[in-house]
């Protein structure tokens, strides 16, 4: 992903597009990506994580994390700006990838694990265990 603009007729005048992080977007008229990494840096509120969910879903991952193929819901918090999002992909697109929500990422994990036990999947296993074995904190420190 090289950039993200908001598409021209999308409604500005509402949440989530008055968060400062949306707002800055849409003033500079996009956002550039570096393709190494990209910090977004702010004050708790002015929708960075609001952002960067969005940014997910525009690019087809769950909300709530995962990769693309790996859909499920506890509860849909998700804004609509996902929806306006217009984004710029570099020479080719990636055919996989993975959102890792560190919010979510217990419900994906937990949500994999029962999928693999009786719904025919394969599971999410991190280090050796079913992640519901594990802490949020312990679940983060294995992935990493």
């Amino acid at each position: 992903m090289r950039s993200v603009s908001v598409a021209q007729g999308a409604d500005t005048g509402r949440y989530p597009f008055t968060l400062p992080a949306v707002r800055s977007v849409i003033q500079a008229g996009c956002l550039e990506l570096n393709p190494g990494v990209t910090l977004l840096v702010g004050d708790n509120g002015t929708g960075k994580s609001t952002l960067v969910e969005a940014l997910a879903v525009a690019a087809g991952f769950n909300p709530e994390g995962g990769s693309q193929s790996f859909r499920f819901a506890t509860r849909a918090t998700e804004s609509s700006l996902g929806d306006a999002l217009v984004l710029r992909w570099g020479h080719t697109k990636p055919r996989t990838g993975y959102f890792l929500r560190a919010e979510s990422f217990y419900n994906v994990a937990t949500a994999g694990s029962e999928q693999g036990a009786g719904g025919g999947g394969l599971g999410f296993w991190v280090a050796g265990e079913r992640p519901t074995a594990r802490s949020d904190n312990d679940l983060h420190v294995a992935l990493a």
